[in-house]
C-alpha cells in the first residue's frame, strides 16, 4: 500500500511533534471529560431501559418492576454479562438477550441457589411463578428454550 504525500508529511509531523500533540490530547481530555462521561451514561442508561422493556419491563416470577435483574435461562448458551455491556449497540445486544429473563433481585437469587444446591436443577428452565405461602417459597419452573 503506497501512501500519498499528504500521509507521509502528516506522519512526520507527528513524529517531530509528538509531545506537543500528546500535551494536546491530555488537555482536551481533561478540558470535557465531565461532558464526555455525562454523555456515557446517559447512552448506558438508556440502552438499559431499551433493554429492560425488550424483555418485557418485569420480573417473570413475581411481576415487579424494580431491582430487575438479566438472568441467562441456559448459563450454557451465555457468552457475555448483558449488564456489563450496556455500550454496546441494541442490535449487538438483541442476541444474547433472547436467551435472557428478567428477575427481580430476589427471584434471580432463588433460581442461583436452586442452580448451585441441586446440581443445576433449573438450567435451561424459564421462571414462570413465584409465589409466596405462608413461610413457603414455591418456583414454578417450564422447560424452556432460548429464543
Amino acid at each position: 500500500m503506497t501512501q500519498s504525500k499528504k500521509q507521509i508529511a502528516d506522519r512526520k509531523y507527528y513524529l517531530k511533534n509528538k509531545e506537543k500533540h500528546n500535551k494536546q490530547c491530555k488537555e482536551y481530555y481533561q478540558k470535557h471529560k465531565e461532558e464526555k462521561n455525562i454523555y456515557q451514561n446517559d447512552y448506558r442508561t438508556k440502552r438499559r431501559i431499551e433493554c429492560k422493556e425488550y424483555l418485557g419491563g418485569k420480573c417473570v416470577g413475581c411481576g415487579v418492576t424494580e431491582n430487575l435483574q438479566f438472568d441467562h435461562i441456559d448459563r450454557n448458551l451465555k457468552e457475555y454479562d448483558v449488564s456489563k455491556r450496556f455500550s454496546n449497540s441494541f442490535a449487538y445486544l438483541k442476541p444474547e438477550l433472547d436467551k435472557c429473563q428478567l428477575l427481580c433481585k430476589q427471584c434471580h437469587q432463588i433460581k442461583s441457589q436452586i442452580n448451585h444446591d441441586h446440581d443445576k436443577l433449573s438450567e435451561g428452565y424459564r421462571v414462570t411463578n413465584v409465589s409466596r405461602i405462608d413461610d413457603k417459597i414455591v418456583v414454578t419452573l417450564e422447560k424452556g428454550e432460548c429464543n
